[in-house]
């Protein structure tokens, strides 16, 4: 028993506890906290670049496998091959034009006579790789697009797309991607080749 008034507990119709004293800084904390995951997102996506690199793909070696000896490739043919890759179109990581930024290696598998997938990684001295595979499907104007599937260094997370033109010992590349980040700059004299 409690002998006077001021001693004894408080009784709220909130099933004995008080919230008069919580509910009111929840009130300030939860749009701060809306607020805060809002310019988190917007920063994040914010820091998201997008990044053209021009280059000539110049055939440096290749090599054919054959299932068995024909004129045609049949399913299970390959093409081994690696490539320099060459400023295309104005300055490439601070190279001038028909320099080499980079190269590239990769494997043309045929999956019949008439259908081809590829997969090749691309290296930037410096920079950092990325991997695009898929079907070759020649589109308008005789281009293929394949999907970017992987990447490392300051292309880590991107995602994007390789136009490969036409040209069977040098063909038009370009690489078009979202980087997340703002650490690459293709303009600049950043290292390459």
């Amino acid at each position: 028993m409690w002998h006077s008034r001021e001693s004894a507990p408080k009784i709220s119709h909130t099933r004995g506890r008080d919230f008069r004293h919580t509910t009111v800084p929840m009130r300030r904390v939860l749009p701060l906290g809306v607020c805060l995951i809002a310019a988190l997102a917007l920063a994040s996506a914010a820091a998201a670049e997008r990044v053209v690199i021009r280059v000539t793909s110049l055939v440096t070696i290749e090599n054919q496998q054959l299932v068995r000896t024909r004129v045609h490739p049949t399913a299970g043919d390959l093409i081994e091959f690696k490539d320099l890759l060459l400023a295309r179109g104005g300055s490439e990581f601070g190279k001038p034009e028909g320099r080499a930024v980079a190269w590239d290696q990769g494997i043309v598998r045929y999956t019949s006579a008439t259908t081809e997938v590829i997969h090749v990684r691309v290296y930037f001295p410096f920079v950092g790789t990325f991997d695009y595979e898929g079907q070759l499907n020649t589109g308008p104007n005789g281009t293929s697009v394949i999907p970017i599937v992987a990447s490392t260094g300051a292309f880590k997370g991107a995602k994007g797309t390789v136009t490969i033109g036409q040209g069977s010992e040098s063909a038009p590349n370009t690489f078009t991607l979202t980087v997340p980040g703002d650490s690459i700059s293709v303009s600049s004299s950043a290292e390459a080749a």
